[in-house]
């Protein structure tokens, strides 16, 4: 397999990933870690997308990507802080 073959491979099963959440979250509330995985497949997907198009304005693209990680990073640091409940008696 050739890496043009490997960025498309990559490109289609973060599609599908995508398409998938999509599809399996109409009408649901998503969760946090959800959203999160959603995100870094738009990220991988768009990153296959600069090394298969070579005319892509990759700085732009990239910015793009830097956002979503960085979306997706704050997420997960904010579902593994402990969730205090404090309750009056």
């Amino acid at each position: 397999m050739t890496t043009i073959e490997k960025a498309r491979r990559i490109k289609e099963i973060t599609n599908e990933m995508i398409r998938h959440y999509v599809k399996d979250n109409k009408g649901i509330k998503e969760s946090e870690q959800e959203r999160a995985v959603e995100l870094l497949a738009s990220a991988i997907q768009d990153f296959s997308e600069i090394y298969l198009n070579k005319n892509a304005d990759d700085d732009e693209i990239l910015k793009g990507i830097l956002a979503k990680v960085k979306i997706a990073s704050n997420i997960i640091d904010e579902v593994k802080k402990p969730k205090v409940v404090i309750k009056r008696i």
